[in-house]
């Protein structure tokens, strides 16, 4: 079980998890496109976008949380 967002993406990362860190992408052009994409996969990747154009280091968009079977489970690590 997870107690919060940045736990879950902690569990997230953890072992045999599809996860994939973006750096540098336009939130105009590229983080829904890329987003809808990585949805369409067969096992589709959480997605986490940080160093976002036009937005300070540190800001972050998690994407896909609940497009595996695994992760929409609550508590699915614990």
């Amino acid at each position: 079980m997870y107690k919060d967002l940045r736990e879950f993406i902690d569990q997230v990362r953890g072992p045999g998890a599809r996860y994939a860190r973006i750096e540098g992408a336009d939130p105009r052009f590229e983080i829904g496109g890329i987003t809808e994409v990585a949805a369409g996969l067969a096992d589709a990747p959480a997605l986490l976008f940080d160093a976002i154009v036009s937005f300070r280091r540190g800001f972050r968009i998690f994407t896909n949380a609940t497009t595996n079977p695994q992760r929409a489970r609550a508590g699915a690590w614990s």
